[in-house]
């Protein structure tokens, strides 16, 4: 988490206003920690929504060309 906010700090962007999409349960419990949006990428296959049942993402993807409409979302 902390990386995260050295980098979004010199961006002038609040974590709030930031994405992160990864595959790991790690990936999401550092974004999150960080303040950020989480979203699954389940493209792999290696990993389940369920995997990440305890975990407070924002949404899950089967393909990265779906990410669009989660932006969209997430800002509406």
């Amino acid at each position: 988490p902390r990386a995260f906010n050295e980098l979004i700090l010199d961006t002038g962007l609040k974590p709030e206003e930031c994405l992160y999409v990864g595959d790991s349960i790690g990936d999401a419990q550092a974004a999150k920690e960080a303040g950020l949006h989480f979203v699954v990428s389940l493209e792999s296959g290696l990993r389940q929504k369920a995997d990440f049942d305890h975990l407070p993402v924002d949404d899950f993807i089967y393909k990265f060309s779906d990410i669009e409409d989660v932006v969209i979302g997430l800002e509406g």
